[in-house]
């Protein structure tokens, strides 16, 4: 396999760890799932600016909610081997509501030093 699809699979794995532990309710796993200083900004709220904040509003937003959600990346771009741009959408049902399909998705993913993803 060569870097770019090495790093590729990285990230598949990464998405693979963060919708699951959504889709469970773990915060502590999702949260787990971003670095130190990350800002989580979910849609129509303020932003969660560093790992405690967002283990805190995650604690509330997955307590409230049976949630279920889904990725569908579109394009990932490689900046370096710490630095990934991925454009997408993402699709999510809480509990017995009405699914929002698709939402238009943007993140920026920074590979830490012991291999997690944020």
């Amino acid at each position: 396999m060569n870097r770019h699809a090495t790093e590729l699979a990285k990230l598949d794995r990464a998405r693979e760890i963060h919708v699951a532990a959504l889709n469970a309710g773990n915060p502590e796993v999702w949260a787990g799932c971003f670095d130190a200083k990350a800002v989580q900004m979910p849609p129509n709220q303020p932003p969660n600016v560093g790992a405690e904040c967002i283990l805190n509003w995650s604690r509330g937003f997955l307590a409230a909610f049976n949630a279920e959600f889904s990725l569908a990346p579109q394009e990932v771009q490689l900046a370096d081997t710490a630095w990934a741009f991925e454009r997408g959408a993402y699709e999510k049902r809480l509990g017995d509501g009405d699914t929002e399909p698709f939402a238009q998705l943007l993140a920026t993913r920074i590979e830490r030093p012991r291999g997690s993803v944020a």
